[in-house]
């Protein structure tokens, strides 16, 4: 929410949404991020799978640390009470 000048209602600010928020409420998913300066990646495919690569084991830990964030961050938001939807 925008800072409101003092003296204002304080919900009187206006409501920024995330674009990938507006997104998902306007059309029902959001898309796949585009390669810029903001965001340097591309997306890509192949026939391999995640036990063929070969990393780092420092890397390989980080990168199963944000997978387990992925698959269970709703639980975590649910037990500590602060959901999305709150």
């Amino acid at each position: 929410m925008e800072a409101v000048p003092t003296g204002e209602p304080t919900m009187s600010g206006r409501i920024n949404l995330d674009p990938e928020v507006l997104e998902m409420l306007t059309l029902g998913s959001v898309s796949k991020p585009r390669f810029s300066t903001d965001f340097p990646a591309e997306y890509i495919q192949t026939g391999m799978e995640w036990d063929d690569l070969v990393l780092a084991p420092s890397t390989l830990r980080q990168i199963r640390e944000i997978e387990s964030w992925v698959r269970h961050q709703a639980t975590f938001f649910e037990c500590v009470g602060h959901g999305p939807s709150q």
